[in-house]
């Protein structure tokens, strides 16, 4: 009896991301996310960027788009949420968010923020 040459090919199937794309942010740009996972810190984003300290990151997917992503979030962001929503109450929810073009001489970027309600959909998890 003669084996065959061939090697049998496996099939895969993806079973998860496990590295979201990160969010390109646009000044005067409006973006609409739900919010999949509490704000984390990541080293490793920004150490690929050649910066010493950790990113400041949320989960979120695209309304729009259907895109999982991540935002980098500057300071500014990350209290306007831990502030408005304390216990990380903003997860699950969904958000329009505006970044405005930073103003000569100021330090920050301002955004606009709303909480949004999707009606008759449900969103995957991120």
């Amino acid at each position: 009896m003669r084996k065959s040459t061939q090697a049998k090919v496996r099939e895969f199937k993806r079973l998860h991301t496990v590295a979201l794309p990160l969010h390109r942010w646009q000044d005067e740009a409006t973006i609409r996310v739900s919010v999949g996972a509490p704000i984390f810190f990541s080293r490793a984003q920004i150490k690929k960027q050649g910066r010493g300290d950790g990113a400041i990151l949320l989960r979120v997917f695209d309304l729009a788009t259907g895109e999982r992503m991540q935002l980098v979030l500057d300071p500014v962001l990350r209290d306007i949420f831990q502030e408005t929503y304390p216990s990380e109450d903003y997860v699950g929810r969904s958000f329009e968010i505006c970044r405005h073009a930073k103003k000569p001489g100021a330090r920050r970027y301002e955004y606009d923020i709303y909480e949004i309600g999707a009606v008759g959909s449900s969103f995957p998890a991120v």
